[in-house]
């Protein structure tokens, strides 16, 4: 929690938004993190691919090219995806859920500062 607070604060004064790295091997973890604050997503998953997907894009992509792209049938199971990583940002990284993707109703996703490796 303490750790959580002092990248939160950091950011806040730095007004910036933690970059976020995603490495071909599926290992996902913030820019100058230690190793602690790592997640290993399966290659090829569901949400390694939401985050290679989004990661790739400079814009909103809407839920349906989503659903399309990943070959899921709902709108559900992508809004549980995003869920699912960002829960696994809060818990793992220590950090807001809100800093990795953020959504509009009517454009959809997009994310914030990945890079993939």
């Amino acid at each position: 929690e303490q750790y959580r607070n002092e990248i939160t604060e950091k950011l806040e004064k730095e007004n910036k938004t933690p970059h976020f790295i995603l490495e071909s091997n599926g290992t996902f973890y913030q820019e100058g993190a230690n190793k602690t604050y790592r997640h290993k997503f399966e290659k090829n998953s569901d949400r390694y691919n939401l985050i290679l997907l989004l990661g790739k894009r400079k814009g909103y992509v809407s839920t349906e090219n989503l659903m399309e792209e990943l070959g899921v049938s709902d709108k559900t199971k992508v809004r549980k995806l995003i869920g699912a990583i960002r829960k696994i940002v809060v818990e793992k990284m220590k950090l807001p859920g809100n800093s990795i993707f953020e959504n509009d109703k009517v454009s959809g996703y997009r994310a914030s500062n990945i890079k993939l490796k």
